[in-house]
């Protein structure tokens, strides 16, 4: 009887996915912070934009697209390095498992396209939620203010 076994299973998998979270969580807030300094480095272009009636809506679009980009190039070396990892190990079997403790010789490794698919967008719509705020934050920048602003 396995179940103990299918038990540690299920919970490992748990935290694994919880761990996973606190690094999204973590590259969100990254995300947060490198376009509130983008933008606090930029006020004076974004009030010059802002002065030559560039919508407000197109300041919003184009940080929004920024933390888009961020998170599409971050995604895809992530999803890339995880994949080539996952391939290696499935030929060459580098992860072995003590054979006193497990029923297996050796960590089995799944390439789910759907479950990469998966973190592609989840990761990639959590970049631009969290590219919001900074973005929102820009786009009601006043312009006399922020051509002042030194």
């Amino acid at each position: 009887d396995h179940r103990s076994l299918w038990q540690w299973m299920k919970l490992e998998k748990l935290v694994v996915a919880l761990v996973i979270s606190l690094v999204i969580l973590v590259a969100a807030l990254n995300i947060i912070c490198s376009l509130i300094m983008l933008i606090m480095e930029k006020r004076k272009e974004i009030g010059i934009l802002m002065t030559i009636g560039t919508s407000q809506k197109r300041i919003k679009n184009l940080f929004l697209l920024n933390g888009g980009i961020i998170g599409i190039i971050g995604s895809v070396i992530g999803i890339c390095f995880g994949t080539v990892i996952c391939w290696i190990h499935e030929q060459f079997r580098i992860i072995s498992l003590p054979k006193d403790i497990y029923i297996i010789k050796d960590l089995p490794v799944v390439i789910d396209f759907n479950q990469i698919a998966m973190i592609f967008i989840f990761t990639n719509l959590i970049c631009v939620l969290a590219a919001f705020l900074p973005a929102w934050y820009a786009s009601k920048l006043l312009p006399a203010e922020s051509i002042r602003f030194d």
